[in-house]
């Protein structure tokens, strides 16, 4: 029976594997021990990044068996979350490193979710978020909403529901309340976004070391053209950085937009995949970072996700 399990192993349907490997945890220390070269080896090697990430979570699921096994495996993990290019992996790496043994994440990223939640006073915006005054007054309205689709298991996503002519970005920040207000120098930032609606742009993204309206970076997605843009204004002047056309972008999809600045690198991928690479001389300041819609877009957004590296590993490119 055993031997069979470890045959299913490499079975290519992910629910077979996940059985086998808790019919070999099922045999202890032992089991676990049998189970995890060829584990490992997934994690390493697969082309897939699911079968990467299902090996991860398998690995962290029954970590229980073998933590002393797994601690002579903390260098492998920790160059496997080096080279892995997932954002999702790379976190379940760091979850199943913090069930082996804490130490072993000390020097990784620190990571921070963003919830959405109900503000108590009743404002409009959620509570830790704010908009500028420009934003407010062009006419653009940000406020909690309920979407069954949403990816994360928070009870709302920040939706900008109304939209307008005026085509600068109409930006939602993060406030001191949520202690979040200053963007990381070195820092990965991401977000799952839906394009609702617009017939000037569809879609929005990711302001980051933002010092005003007239000072900022920013990349988006815009479903009308399947594009990812990534531009920088300084001084009020908008340069386009980069961009990518005719990439999947579809209106009421989700999408995860990821940006990675580090030192004067920037990196963004696009549900996990990277599409735009510069090297920029980068806005020192680090100022805030939030959200934003251009024009008439309605967009929904949830699952915000902020990874520093000021303390950690520095990653090399995705």
């Amino acid at each position: 029976m055993r031997a069979r399990a470890k045959v299913l192993l490499h079975h290519r349907n992910p629910e077979v594997r996940r059985i086998a490997a808790e019919r070999l945890a099922n045999y202890g220390d032992r089991g676990f021990g049998n189970a995890l070269p060829t584990l490992l080896e997934r994690l390493r090697g697969q082309p897939d990044a699911d079968s990467r990430l299902h090996a991860a979570r398998t690995i962290r699921a029954f970590s229980h068996y073998g933590r002393n096994i797994l601690r002579s495996q903390v260098p492998e993990l920790l160059e496997c979350h080096r080279a892995e290019a997932s954002q999702s992996v790379r976190w379940a790496i760091v979850e199943l490193l913090r069930a082996i043994d804490l130490k072993a994440v000390n020097g990784l990223p620190v990571t921070r979710d963003l919830v959405f939640l109900e503000d108590p006073s009743g404002r409009t915006v959620a509570d830790g978020w704010q908009t500028e005054p420009d934003t407010e007054r062009s006419g653009v309205v940000w406020k909690l909403v309920v979407d069954s689709t949403r990816p994360s298991r928070s009870d709302y996503v920040l939706a900008q529901i109304a939209g307008t002519s005026d085509t600068s970005i109409h930006a939602c920040l993060t406030e001191p309340s949520i202690h979040a207000k200053t963007t990381p120098l070195n820092v990965e930032i991401s977000v799952s976004i839906k394009a609702i609606a617009g017939s000037q742009q569809q879609g929005g993204g990711i302001a980051w070391r933002h010092l005003g309206p007239d000072n900022y970076y920013a990349v988006g997605l815009n479903a009308l053209d399947g594009s990812v843009r990534l531009f920088k204004v300084v001084d009020g002047q908008c340069v386009e950085l980069a961009s990518r056309g005719g990439l999947d972008v579809s209106p009421g999809k989700w999408h995860r937009l990821t940006v990675q600045h580090v030192r004067a690198k920037i990196w963004c991928s696009l549900d996990e995949a990277k599409c735009l690479e510069i090297t920029d001389v980068p806005i020192t300041n680090q100022g805030s970072f939030g959200l934003w819609t251009r024009a008439d877009a309605k967009t929904h957004f949830d699952g915000v996700r902020v990874a520093d590296f000021a303390s950690g590993i520095v990653p090399e490119s995705p």
